[in-house]
């Protein structure tokens, strides 16, 4: 009886063990799914930028339009003749957007600064459980 009563103790056990590992998974699972966002990125890098110039961007502004589910990046380029790249990465609640210019190497262009306003449509995004990072820096939306 004494056996039987100890068997039963660790199947019960065992059981309670798979369960709950079971659930953890589940859990784990869904919240992969709830903490991934979709990103339109029309500034991704191109095929031949590798032989480029690549230059830095001034980042003045980024908001977030809850309604249209857009963030808007906006700045200057260093010239007109440069053109805006940005990469963007994900990890878990992080996001790190890399906002930066390319330019042709022989061309000649005036000095000057060239405004632009970037929008990343980004779905299933929520400010309070996401970070956004661009150029390294946080940013408070």
């Amino acid at each position: 009886m004494v056996d039987l009563m100890k068997k039963m103790v660790i199947f019960s056990a065992l059981v309670i063990v798979v369960l709950l590992a079971s659930c953890a998974a589940a859990q784990s699972a869904e919240e992969a799914q709830v903490n991934t966002v979709t990103i339109e990125n029309p500034y991704a890098p191109q095929a031949g930028d590798e032989a480029l110039n690549q230059d830095s961007t001034i980042v003045e502004n980024v908001r977030w339009d809850e309604a249209n589910q857009t963030l808007t990046i906006s700045g200057s380029l260093s010239t007109p003749c440069n053109q805006l790249r940005v990469t963007v990465t994900q990890n878990n609640e992080q996001i790190d957007f890399t906002v930066y210019s390319v330019s042709e190497k022989e061309i000649l262009c005036a000095q000057m600064l060239e405004p632009f306003e970037a929008a990343f449509k980004i779905e299933s995004f929520d400010p309070q459980l996401f970070r956004i990072f661009i150029n390294g820096q946080e940013m408070q939306l």
